[in-house]
């Protein structure tokens, strides 16, 4: 999120429940330091977002990073909420987004919400080479499929 403040705004508009933006600073793989701030979500479900912004945008810090070190992008993470469709269409209106059906689409990731008991983020699809397959700790890892 490039800005914190206005997101905490607009969401506190919309009834939801935000904690106050905490900051810090962050060391970046140019050398350089950084700031960042984050606003967690209160009374929200375990799999709620949190928003952030480390003080450059997406870009710098795509500029920034040694993409040998980080070949994989998150492509989609999977949801299990006992009611999937209620859950994205709370996920589309905290993030500004809309649901299509049980799907909500967050910049370059898809939320996709499935129907079970659990109530947490239980895959994540990554894309690039030799990205991980298997399960650690009940959170699946699979290829995403191009």
């Amino acid at each position: 999120m490039d800005d914190i403040d206005t997101t905490v705004a607009r969401l506190r508009a919309e009834g939801l429940t935000l904690r106050d933006p905490m900051v810090g600073t962050i060391a970046f793989d140019d050398g350089a330091i950084g700031s960042w701030s984050l606003a967690p979500m209160q009374d929200a479900p375990a799999w709620a977002p949190f928003f952030t912004n480390y003080g450059r945008t997406p870009e710098e810090r795509r500029r920034g990073r040694d993409r040998a070190a980080s070949p994989w992008q998150v492509e989609v993470l999977r949801v299990e909420t006992p009611d999937p469709v209620t859950s994205a269409r709370w996920m589309a209106r905290a993030l500004g987004s809309t649901a299509n059906g049980q799907h909500v689409p967050a910049g370059d990731v898809t939320f996709a919400f499935v129907a079970g008991p659990r109530d947490r983020i239980v895959e994540i699809e990554l894309n690039g080479d030799g990205s991980p397959v298997g399960e650690v700790n009940g959170l699946g890892y699979r290829r995403a499929v191009s």
